[in-house]
């Protein structure tokens, strides 16, 4: 409804039924045919009785209603006379004491007793060192008949702000009062305040004029500041596309605003991730991906989704499973989507070269081996996630390869690993999955039998370490390193810039048996079969070809990286321990 404290604006609506229709109004005539209309009822009596009218606005409107986009432009006249007033003097500014609110009483109180039409605009007398107040009507009645200039004010409630710069209702009423009045002197109270007003912020003005004509102005600009139309677009709020955007992003900025103002979210969003094993890790993964607002995904997978898969992977349902089954990958993809519309998720089916697995057809090897440095070298962030260590081999020589951020992610019966891998780049370089061994990956899968080639571990497990490998790469992206961030143990932790979320760890490593959990780290090792510099030089320089020969030929990647130098001198030193001790036991004998 309308308060009693609002000033009434009377005005007129044109709808038009197409664009180009709003488009083609002439704005000069249509302004000038608005100002007319103010003229004329200043002319002909109709803003003495109503002042509401000095206030006069046409409204012109378009509405898309199949885009929901809408178009506004409205023309408030505000009467520009020539020559202009001009400030009477040097002392033209009256600023009112903050704490003289005889005014605000004044009005205040008259307001009370006048229709609500009447009093945007007033009139003042001075009696005896008291302003008595006045409707504009009252201008018929010679309300300031024997009144001395001096003593003669009038008023209007001014929306400006600003101390010296009135109002635009103030050119209207100024020319209402220069129309039926001859003067050329007038005061303005410019009325600023409220029936809570605790301090005044009314001014004075002392104003002169000559006789001049009118002319009108008065187009209102838009949101950019520009003379032209408004223009409302609501698509975006009734799409539920849209919506659900708004939705999912409320939250993460929720978090920055309330809780941590350093976040860097358009960088998560950004971030491409490649998920290597849409298993339970990949699924899981995904989700936490997708509440951190991440926006591209990509999955690798070979696999057919199987009965046993939905109670533990959460983007698969039981109609997956059937017909044999629905690619993993792809339908992971597509189940991202039918939660989130506005991802970009896709499934690649695809498998993965392993060493110990020889290459069967070369020329599927070569299409299979180029699309994955293709997904690597257009991915931010790549998640190893499957089942076999071998598997992970190649994901992590191209990760160290092209300086890419590589979290690792492995289940035990009733522990977990969760690492990142160090890069290149990094100094002093951490450590990837297989720094730690002595023995390149090899076949691990081979005379096993079914219940040892599935992954069997407590349900729970996946969670977690899904949980923590999406944190720790949020983390990593956080830290003014980035990728080349330095790792700190529980025992290091504030010690050096870390992520605005924490702690960055290199490995994490949980026990659920006992409830328990490290954050350790680990050097690289210059021998590693997968980010040593010899074996990334020899893939740069060789390319397919030397990873051809690392599947294909058992023990090439142990004299590549020098691991099998290591094996012979840990096995002389074996030999030289047995004969020692066989030399012992003799003179003991």
């Amino acid at each position: 409804g309308v308060s009693k404290d609002d000033c009434i604006a009377i005005g007129t609506i044109k709808n038009f039924n197409t664009i180009e229709a709003f488009k083609s109004v002439d704005k000069a005539e249509f302004l000038d045919d608005a100002g007319d209309e103010v003229l004329q009822n200043i002319d002909d009596g109709t803003s003495l009785a109503d002042p509401s009218t000095l206030v006069y606005f046409k409204l012109l409107t378009f509405a898309d209603l199949k885009k929901y986009v809408y178009y506004s432009w409205i023309a408030v006249p505000a009467l520009l006379i020539e020559p202009l007033w001009t400030f009477d003097g040097p002392d033209s500014l009256e600023v009112i004491p903050p704490s003289d609110l005889s005014f605000r009483d004044t009005v205040e109180a008259w307001k009370q007793t006048v229709e609500q039409n009447q009093w945007g605009f007033f009139l003042f007398k001075r009696i005896r060192n008291e302003w008595v107040i006045g409707k504009v009507c009252e201008l018929q009645d010679k309300f300031w008949s024997n009144t001395a200039a001096k003593d003669r004010m009038i008023g209007f409630v001014d929306p400006s702000k600003k101390e010296s710069n009135p109002g635009w209702p103030l050119r209207n009423f100024l020319s209402l009062i220069r129309r039926r009045i001859d003067l050329q002197r007038i005061k303005v109270l410019c009325y600023r305040d409220s029936p809570l007003s605790e301090t005044s912020k009314s001014v004075i003005l002392h104003l002169s004029i000559e006789i001049g004509l009118a002319d009108p102005l008065g187009w209102e600009k838009n949101q950019h500041d520009k003379i032209a139309a408004k223009i409302m677009d609501l698509g975006p709020m009734m799409d539920p596309t849209k919506l659900s955007d708004t939705a999912v992003n409320l939250n993460l900025k929720l978090m920055r605003w309330r809780i941590a103002p350093d976040l860097k979210l358009e960088k998560i969003k950004r971030t491409r991730c490649l998920l290597v094993g849409a298993g339970t890790l990949g699924c899981n993964i995904a989700r936490g991906l997708m509440g951190w607002g991440v926006q591209h995904i990509t999955f690798v997978d070979s696999a057919k989704i199987s009965y046993s898969n939905p109670v533990r992977q959460s983007l698969y349902t039981f109609q997956d499973c059937l017909d044999g089954g629905k690619p993993k990958a792809v339908r992971a993809a597509d189940a991202l989507r039918e939660i989130y519309p506005g991802i970009s998720s896709s499934g690649v089916e695809l498998t993965i070269p392993m060493p110990g697995h020889p290459i069967i057809n070369e020329p599927r090897f070569l299409i299979d081996f180029r699309h994955l440095e293709e997904l690597v070298k257009n991915s931010d962030a790549i998640f190893l996630l499957t089942d076999s260590r071998e598997s992970r081999w190649l994901l992590s020589l191209l990760g160290a390869a092209h300086n890419k951020l590589v979290i690792n992610a492995a289940l035990g019966f009733e522990s977990y690993l969760v690492m990142r891998h160090g890069v290149p780049s990094q100094s002093p370089r951490l450590g990837c999955y297989f720094c730690s061994d002595i023995v390149a990956p090899a076949d691990s899968l081979r005379d096993r039998a079914f219940d040892q080639m599935c992954t069997v571990t407590r349900p729970g497990v996946a969670f977690i370490a899904s949980g923590l490998a999406v944190e720790l790469m949020v983390s990593t992206l956080q830290h003014p390193d980035g990728v080349r961030a330095d790792a700190l143990t529980t025992e290091e932790h504030g010690k050096s810039p870390k992520s605005s979320l924490g702690l960055v760890p290199h490995q994490i490593r949980g026990f659920l048996g006992s409830f328990s959990q490290l954050t350790l780290r680990g050097p690289a090792n210059d021998r590693c079969s997968a980010c040593s510099p010899v074996v990334i030089e020899k893939y740069e320089t060789e390319g397919s070809a030397f990873i051809l020969r690392v599947l294909d030929t058992p023990g090439y990647i142990e004299e590549v990286s020098g691991l099998a130098e290591i094996q012979r001198s840990a096995d002389a030193a074996e030999q030289v321990t047995i004969i020692e001790d066989s030399d012992d036991n003799g003179e003991l004998n």
